[in-house]
């Protein structure tokens, strides 16, 4: 008999689920669009379905400041890559012309280069094709696509100081308890010092010498870190004009207020899906959405013994399923408000000899809803297992066992309470052992934990 187990937390009657909107960029700085950041099919600019965008500002360190930067050049001297159509579309390189759809942009002068061969100096990557053409998309930053499409641009512009939020969108409000972002385009160096403008009394130093936070290099722009204190509140009486400086430079303004507000934070694993099923010595991509518009994230991929951190945005990387069995990916995560995540994808790894599957059962137990560490609001919670899935195989042939067959038991225990939930339809494919409603008692930390067994 084969069983799985998930563990999985609740807080009872505190507050709503919410869901976060993928960042993105003003329209002038939209060079297109993508369905996701990895292995995607693209669109214009203006597309209104997609919403991962490729900017400019976020590649070449500053803002374009041509004029109609989607307009094509003559000769399309500023193609970018050429797409089947112009919504939902595969693509090619820009030297080719089986496409009708252009993706232009500005003044960029675009080539293919194909790993392991770097773009040439002054160029950037902008998205990469997995082949030269009938191709998926992704962002620059996945080396699983090894067509890179180098753009030469405005790299080496003056420097642009910006307040933005920790999905990368330019901001000019904040509230106290919030993490912003400092960003000083075209620079690897450097200290940012903050203060509170004051045409009467003189500028409130808020963090300045010993305090001043350093930064970090991303890509060509320089980055710092503010969570925003009462501390630092305390230290000026106007809360309208905070601004940031690094080497006698100087950003706009900043507002800060007092409500509280908290957008949430959404861990995603994109892939594996719950469920999922791989060949033994396969190789799949683990890939991680980490969004939280106004907090730092701090977070682990947790597989086996292997540990991958990850931050705010996007993060994938590869794994190799070499052993036969059931495995999970675990990704945990907390804020810098202390508030707390965990995602789970239980997976298949199904036993071969050459070409053959070898006989055996496997099952994975997933809960769709809620969420782990799910902030419900009052006692009534609705519970679906129904990704859950199992494989038979027999005679080497590969049997799907899907939710309300007579194959899976689903066994539930819940706590403090004690209470236990499923004996009752074992054996019987009733969906209420896997989608159902149960009320919890008392409010505060609740655990469901559901065990699946293969009979």
């Amino acid at each position: 008999m084969k069983r799985w187990f998930i563990f999985f937390g609740l807080f009872v009657g505190v507050f709503l689920i919410g869901v976060v909107d993928a960042g993105s960029c003003a329209d002038s700085d939209r060079i297109m669009k993508l369905y996701s950041s990895t292995n995607s099919h693209g669109a214009l600019w203006d597309d209104t379905n997609y919403e991962y965008d490729i900017c400019y500002s976020n590649i070449f360190g500053s803002v374009y400041t041509g004029a109609n930067p989607h307009d094509c050049l003559p000769g399309e001297t500023n193609k970018v890559l050429g797409l089947y159509q112009n919504t939902n579309s595969h693509a090619e390189i820009p030297s080719l012309d089986n496409y009708d759809v252009d993706v232009c942009y500005g003044d960029l002068v675009c080539q293919a280069v194909t790993d392991p061969a770097v773009c040439p100096a002054d160029y950037r990557t902008v998205v990469r094709l997995y082949q030269n053409t009938n191709s998926h998309i992704s962002n620059a930053s996945d080396t699983n696509y090894s067509v890179k499409i180098c753009c030469e641009g405005g790299v080496s512009g003056p420097s642009v100081l910006e307040w933005r939020d920790m999905s990368g969108n330019v901001i000019a409000s904040s509230n106290v308890g919030n993490t912003v972002r400092m960003v000083m385009t075209n620079s690897l160096a450097g200290s940012f010092e903050i203060f509170e403008s004051d045409f009467v009394t003189g500028d409130d130093p808020i963090r300045v010498g010993a305090d001043a936070i350093s930064g970090v290099v991303d890509g060509s722009n320089f980055v710092g870190l503010w969570t925003i204190t009462d501390e630092d509140l305390a230290k000026t009486n106007d809360y309208g004009d905070f601004y940031f400086a690094v080497d006698g430079e100087t950003s706009g303004f900043l507002s800060v207020d007092f409500d509280d507000e908290d957008d949430p934070m959404n861990i995603t694993i994109v892939s594996p899906g719950c469920g999922d099923d791989y060949d033994e010595s396969e190789t799949t991509t683990i890939k991680i959405s980490a969004i939280d518009k106004d907090d730092l994230i701090d977070g682990k991929v947790t597989i086996g013994s292997l540990v991958v951190p990850f931050s705010n945005g996007e993060m994938s990387f590869d794994y190799d399923f070499d052993v036969p069995g059931n495995y999970q990916v675990v990704v945990e995560a907390v804020n810098s408000r202390g508030k707390r995540s965990r995602v789970i994808s239980n997976v298949m790894v199904l036993d071969k000899e050459g070409v053959n599957y070898v006989d055996g059962s496997y099952v994975a137990a997933c809960i769709d809803e809620p969420k782990d560490f799910s902030n419900i609001p009052g006692s009534i919670v609705n519970f679906d297992a129904s990704s859950t899935r199992g494989i038979k195989v027999i005679g080497g042939v590969v049997s799907d066992v899907f939710p309300g067959s007579n194959s899976l038991d689903f066994y539930w225990s819940f706590s403090p309470d004690g209470r236990v939930y499923g004996k009752q339809y074992t054996g019987t494919g009733n969906s209420l052992a896997y989608d159902f409603i149960t009320e919890f008692a008392v409010a505060g930390n609740n655990l469901a934990v559901l065990r699946v067994e293969m009979n």
